[in-house]
């Protein structure tokens, strides 16, 4: 006489919670208009714990005043995130500290950030009038979707692009843009892992 035995096997999906990271540059692709020389300058400042400019962690605009100077483009790569970066809409956000250059013109500049991945564009932001603002700046954020079309599905290629819109006009109003503290406040994880149940009667 056998016994026999029913074994019923079951596909359970188990989602991780998704977590905030501060993801800090590694490596400039561009830097047109600006002296920005070290990793330094985009790694020392973080601009969610730390309100104090240090003007030697800055990127400064190399020509603050100038009349040709109406724009500069910065644009910086990341480490790689430690957990693969969520696709839920908006949930990615580029931050960077920004001010313009000298408080003695009476101009207002203005910083758009945009994300990129491995060089295509994924989002543009808006840009964000920037103050002097006792010379500490404003911190200038956009949130953005990552996707895996577009993007290397771990977020190792994504990139942002930092734009200043000098301000012109007479001599006096001429002024550019500084900024520091360039961070990807990443939302990782939430990734649905499969798991197999085996039930024995």
């Amino acid at each position: 006489m056998y016994r026999l035995s029913l074994f019923l096997a079951a596909l359970i999906f188990v989602a991780g919670a998704a977590f905030a990271e501060d993801v800090r540059p590694d490596g400039t692709l561009v830097e047109d208009g600006t002296d920005c020389t070290t990793a330094d300058a985009h790694t020392k400042t973080d601009n969610d714990t730390d309100d104090a400019w240090n003007a030697s962690d800055d990127c400064a605009d190399d020509s603050c005043t100038a009349a040709a100077d109406t724009t500069f483009v910065s644009q910086i790569t990341f480490a790689s995130p430690s957990d693969n970066p969520s696709i839920t809409a908006g949930a990615q956000t580029m931050a960077v500290r920004a001010r313009k250059c000298d408080d003695g013109q009476t101009g207002t500049p203005s910083i758009r950030i945009d994300a990129h991945c491995n060089g295509t564009l994924v989002d543009t932001g808006a840009l964000t009038n920037i103050a002097w603002n006792s010379g500490e700046g404003t911190v200038v954020t956009e949130a953005w979707t990552f996707n895996t079309t577009d993007c290397a599905t771990d977020g190792s290629d994504v990139e942002v692009l930092i734009f200043c819109d000098a301000a012109s006009g007479s001599p006096g109003a001429r002024v550019g843009c500084d900024f520091a503290a360039v961070e990807w406040r990443a939302t990782v994880g939430g990734v649905a892992v499969t798991r197999r149940m085996v039930i024995a009667p």
